[in-house]
């Protein structure tokens, strides 16, 4: 009876999102191929968050099993659990459980409802060395530090004096959302101006924008894309290079409180291994 409710509930949920898709790629012109390709990413999250919950859950129950053959009361003398005991536990697991189903509906209300810019990120940002290991969460393997640019910079061709002057210098960011679907960062140091970089976030190689580097002398095509996780992106696909050559930008924040910033620059080229560095900054009050 079980296994017959899974695989209704299955064809249901099925049924429901192939519906939502279709009259959403009715309304933005889709292809069959752009819906297969949701469809799939879709699925893949719900197949990790089930083995996510199947992972807790066992822990949880082993976790139980502990208590009932090992709690004792202050006597030294086995104790059994009692009522209030599991439905501490229960309670525990369900929360658990319920922040995994938030994410679920975060990002397939990503999915269908588009690519959205993060408002969360909106702000003035100014470059620090560090991000104090007070504000890392345990999951961290290192301390959060920024990188030097010279690997990316020495991969796009730039002479070895221009990586020591760039290091030096301190980065401000002032980052907004000009609509839903749309991000600008503006960044400035104490040696060039105002540098604008806007795009939409329509995906990857999509609705590219032609733009010039700071020199002039060189074009590249613009375009933005948001992740699977809400990390916003700009990607400049190098075309005075050749192809294959793209430089890609990820800003996300650090964690929950909203104080740190991380930038991650990407160097790809044919070839070649991507070359990544990560720069932090600072809420500015």
């Amino acid at each position: 009876m079980v296994k017959y409710r899974a695989v209704a509930s299955k064809s249901f949920r099925v049924a429901i999102l192939w519906c939502v898709l279709f009259v959403r790629a009715r309304m933005e012109n889709w292809t069959l191929n752009s819906i297969r390709e949701l469809f799939i990413r879709y699925e893949c999250i719900v197949i990790y968050v089930r083995k996510v919950h199947a992972r807790r859950n066992a822990q949880n129950a082993k976790e139980m099993r502990e208590q009932m053959s090992t709690k004792s009361n202050d006597d030294g003398k086995g104790k059994i659990p009692t009522a209030e005991d599991f439905v501490e536990k229960f309670t525990e697991k369900t929360s658990e459980q319920m922040k995994s189903s938030l994410i679920i509906v975060a990002k397939f209300a990503q999915m269908l409802y588009g690519k959205k810019c993060d408002q969360s990120i909106a702000g003035t940002w100014t470059q620090v060395s560090r991000v104090p290991s007070s504000t890392t969460t345990v999951s961290d393997e290192d301390e959060k530090t920024t990188d030097s640019l010279c690997p990316l910079l020495s991969g796009l061709g730039a002479p070895a004096f221009v990586c020591g002057i760039v290091d030096r210098l301190t980065t401000t960011l002032t980052i907004s959302c000009t609509d839903d679907y749309t991000l600008r960062v503006v960044d400035k140091t104490p040696l060039t101006k105002e540098n604008v970089t806007e795009t939409g976030l329509r995906g990857i190689g999509k609705e590219e924008t032609r733009c010039k580097t700071k020199g002039g002398r060189k074009e590249y095509m613009l375009s933005g894309d948001v992740k699977m996780d809400g990390t916003n992106q700009f990607a400049c696909r190098l075309i005075s290079r050749g192809d294959g050559w793209w430089t890609i930008s990820e800003r996300s924040l650090t964690d929950e409180s909203g104080k740190y910033l991380r930038e991650r620059n990407i160097l790809r080229a044919p070839g070649k291994k991507d070359v990544v560095v990560d720069r932090y900054f600072e809420r500015s009050k």
